[in-house]
């Protein structure tokens, strides 16, 4: 019994050991990067068209660089939502009339909501959401059919100096030949010893 484990053991090392590691990392920045600087009076879609639709994706974020409100004033929120069939590939710019609310209720999960207690003047600030969870499950579903997207609501006027995401991906692997063909080695010796001691 106890040879049997050992080859067991050995074949299995074997093979996965033989299995590539594939994993991917991608970032996408909008044009314009900064989005328009997110002005209060409008809101702004931007889809991504994804070409890897047979890759997991495993880590994402989204960054919103050196971002604050123009101004010192009441904070009204920018609010962020992953979207999963955005209207356009690119950046889409909404109308909105400085209205109050979130302009993309209902089209897709909420990443999140910020606003700048401060206002005024630049502190270097970068606002990231990191995905986990839902969000990620999210992105992997919405992914599938190749593209996905955001939408950005701001109810002030952020300034910002680039929106960036980026994405770490994994390849589902398949035993290779050279695998399989050990993996039915190590069973048939397995057989074997099985019928030694049978017999």
């Amino acid at each position: 019994m106890k040879h049997l484990l050992t080859l067991l053991g050995f074949c299995c090392f074997l093979v996965i050991g033989a299995i590539p590691a594939h994993a991917g990392s991608y970032t996408f920045i909008p044009n314009p990067a900064d989005l328009y600087d997110l002005d209060h009076y409008k809101a702004y879609g931007w889809g991504l068209q994804w070409m890897h639709p047979g890759e997991e994706i495993v880590g994402a974020s989204l960054t919103l660089k050196n971002i604050y409100d123009w101004q010192v004033e009441r904070n009204d929120s920018l609010y962020i939502h992953l979207i999963d069939n955005p209207v356009e590939i690119g950046v889409k710019v909404y109308s909105d009339d400085q209205g109050g609310g979130d302009f993309f209720s209902g089209a897709g999960p909420w990443i999140g909501t910020w606003s700048d207690p401060g206002g005024g003047s630049s502190t270097g600030f970068d606002l990231t959401y990191t995905f986990d969870g839902g969000l990620l499950a999210a992105l992997n579903g919405f992914g599938a059919d190749g593209n996905f997207g955001f939408g950005f609501d701001p109810d002030c006027h952020y300034y910002n100096s680039g929106a960036e995401f980026t994405v770490d991906t994994r390849t589902p692997t398949i035993p290779e030949p050279a695998s399989l063909i050990l993996l039915g080695l190590g069973l048939t010796g397995l057989g074997v010893i099985r019928r030694r001691k049978v017999g």
